[in-house]
């Protein structure tokens, strides 16, 4: 009956060691998620933006390119390849009044909504907008004339403009796909570590047994 009641307390012991390191490691697995999910979301984010943003600035540059070269007609062209790539859900140009103005061409490509009505006030934005096909990022810059806006003279070609909003570019760029990934990548990370938990009881139970345990009960 004694002995019966030693190996009781043993295993009583044992589990009780392999629930409190569990806990523990529940625990910092709670806390270091919690943590670096958002962070790791808003870098993501960050990365995202930056490169949706070169994206619009490098539709602009080439919409510059076709002026210069009085190619403008074919803007439709560009827009239809851009639109093209991986997550690009719209790209275009929003024109400001005094464009239209001068080329007398009242509401072409005007303004659609309170986004491009900021924008074309000069506020640079980024939006966030969840809909049924997922989150989508939009992202709008003003398009100020100066003597040098990307290395180009906006003023050779819009005379008496200079530090005027021309126009604006707006992009939006589809996060459906990058927030599976992230969402796959953290599933991955956690069955990992509670594969690692397993493993890590497993091993704590033998060495407690073997190291300790054991040469009490022999004793």
């Amino acid at each position: 009956m004694t002995n019966f009641t030693h190996k009781h307390n043993h295993f009583s012991l044992q589990y009780k060691v392999i629930l409190a390191v569990a806990g523990v490691y529940l625990l910092i697995l709670l806390v270091v998620t919690l943590v670096s999910i958002p962070n790791r979301r808003a870098n993501l984010m960050r990365s995202i933006q930056e490169n949706v943003e070169d994206i619009a600035n490098n539709y602009f540059d080439n919409l510059n390119l076709l002026m210069l070269t009085k190619s403008i007609s074919s803007r439709h062209i560009l827009e239809e390849r851009l639109n093209t790539r991986p997550g690009i859900e719209e790209i275009r140009m929003v024109r400001g009044d005094k464009i239209n103005q001068a080329y007398n061409t009242p509401g072409l490509d005007g303004p659609r909504d309170e986004w491009d009505h900021r924008a074309l006030g000069g506020e640079q934005q980024a939006h966030v907008k969840t809909g049924p096909a997922g989150r989508s990022l939009t992202v709008l810059i003003p398009m100020t004339s100066s003597t040098n806006t990307r290395s180009t003279n906006c003023v050779t070609c819009h005379a008496d403009t200079t530090g005027q909003v021309l126009g604006a570019v707006r992009v939006t760029y589809s996060l459906a796909n990058d927030d599976s990934v992230f969402a796959r990548e953290n599933w991955t990370t956690i069955g990992l570590s509670m594969m690692l938990l397993g493993v890590g009881v497993a091993l704590v139970g033998w060495l407690l047994r073997r190291i300790i345990l054991a040469p009490i009960e022999n004793f």
